[in-house]
């Protein structure tokens, strides 16, 4: 998959600071601290089977991911949540949305 993980305009509508850029590099940053620790959990609740513990960090990781334009990122962790409130989780779909989190990092780091 080479297209840009993160839709530009929706990531442009964060950028509100003075001077431009500050303010969403701040928010950012904050979202890439945080984003991996709801995969860990992810991760980690298929292993453990904690299906509750899975869905609530995809649910978590699904909002703020939409907020910075990473829609599949969003996407695959709406697809997580449903299985979850359905009773079971995927081990692939959560190692899909760890790929894909690295790919919205990088591109996100990159500006």
């Amino acid at each position: 998959m080479s297209t840009d993980p993160i839709d530009r305009e929706v990531l442009a509508r964060l950028d509100f600071g003075d001077p431009p850029g500050e303010v969403l590099a701040l928010l950012v940053g904050t979202f890439l601290e945080h984003a991996p620790t709801n995969v860990t959990t992810m991760v980690e609740g298929v292993a453990a089977g904690d299906v509750e513990a899975v869905t609530l960090a995809a649910h978590s990781l699904k909002s703020s991911a939409r907020q910075f334009g990473a829609m599949h990122l969003g996407d695959l962790c709406e697809a997580i949540e449903s299985a979850g409130r359905a009773g079971s989780v995927d081990p692939d779909a959560v190692a899909a949305a760890a790929v894909e989190l690295e790919r919205v990092r990088v591109a996100l780091a990159d500006g």
